[in-house]
């Protein structure tokens, strides 16, 4: 690519995880532009949140109108489409300028590096020269309020208590709750919510300090009924951390369990032990941990149903107790 092209747009799912692994290839991008701006089309709040605060983006439009694609059209050279779906091509066609679209899943790619590739060979560079991890900025106002949160809880933050995270949904439970709620019907990447309890009371039972640190959106805000009769071993911050928040809340538990969803990418970009939960119908190889480290626990089982208590049990105490 001709070095006279200044800035760009790029066009990112409403997906929390889907952004998260666009930001490495993002920073790729901002390096190649040299004073370029990037302007990012967010197609949600939620994954809009992702680039609170980081230098590669300078401008954030969530779901922008006809107006403001206008605006962004003239101060563009060019637009990235991360996704290449019905979605973001939308925003394609209404912008009309030159664009780069990312190919779709990669056989044996995870989908951060399909993107990372994709940025590369655009300007002819290469990956391996760049710090590859996630990109996530918290300031010390969110480190501030979680700690806040965590203590208003019941969180010690001493030798006392041992704090274990748990993320229960998934991103279409927590879009389709409602519907949940009224028909029971579980999403096939969701582990049973009874096994978190089940898995809850082992722990318990193992070491009498442990505490689980509950996440979600507002939406799963009912799974907390699973606990009941464990409240006191509970830390429920369901529904009130942001992104970067939740970055700032891995700074404190010693694992964090989750299945297939946008907080397990979050968790991706800290060096917290990961206990990832999947079936077959998802592909960690695509959209697992990345880059996959020694402290990431892969449980995959054909259906989510298969996985058991005590093997996430088993896991946990691994990853926290092993080397005590």
């Amino acid at each position: 690519m001709a070095t006279e092209i200044k800035n760009a747009a790029i066009i990112v799912s409403p997906r929390i995880g889907d952004v998260i692994f666009c930001t490495p290839a993002i920073h790729i991008l901002k390096c190649n532009l040299n004073s370029g701006k990037i302007y990012a089309i967010a197609l949600s709040e939620a994954s809009a949140k992702v680039f609170e605060n980081n230098p590669d983006v300078d401008s954030v439009y969530v779901c922008p109108d006809k107006k403001a694609i206008s605006e962004i059209s003239g101060k563009i050279d060019f637009v990235v489409d991360f996704h290449n779906n019905k979605d973001t091509q939308k925003y394609v066609k209404s912008i009309k300028k030159p664009c780069y679209t990312s190919p779709r899943g990669i056989r044996g790619v995870h989908q951060s590096g399909t993107a990372t590739n994709f940025v590369c060979d655009i300007f002819s560079d290469t990956p391996e020269k760049y710090d590859l991890t996630y990109r996530l900025f918290p300031l010390p106002s969110h480190t501030e309020r979680v700690k806040n949160l965590l203590k208003a809880r019941g969180a010690t933050f001493d030798d006392s208590q041992i704090l274990i995270g748990c993320h229960m949904g998934t991103y279409n439970f927590a879009r389709r709750s409602l519907m949940f709620w009224k028909r029971k019907k579980l999403s096939k990447k969701a582990w049973p919510f009874e096994n978190f309890a089940i898995l809850g009371k082992m722990l318990f039972e193992y070491n009498r300090r442990i505490r689980l640190v509950l996440t979600g959106t507002k939406g799963e805000k009912k799974l907390v009924k699973y606990f009941a009769g464990h409240e006191q071993n509970i830390i429920d911050v369901i529904g009130e951390t942001s992104v970067l928040e939740l970055r700032s809340i891995m700074e404190h538990v010693k694992a964090f369990v989750t299945p297939d969803t946008g907080p397990l990418h979050v968790a991706s970009s800290t060096a917290v032990p990961i206990i990832y939960l999947c079936c077959f119908a998802t592909n960690p190889v695509h959209t697992g941990p990345y880059p996959l480290k020694s402290w990431h626990n892969v449980i995959r089982k054909e259906t989510m149903t298969n996985i058991s208590p005590k093997e996430v049990f088993d896991a946990i105490v691994s990853s926290v107790f092993a080397s005590k």
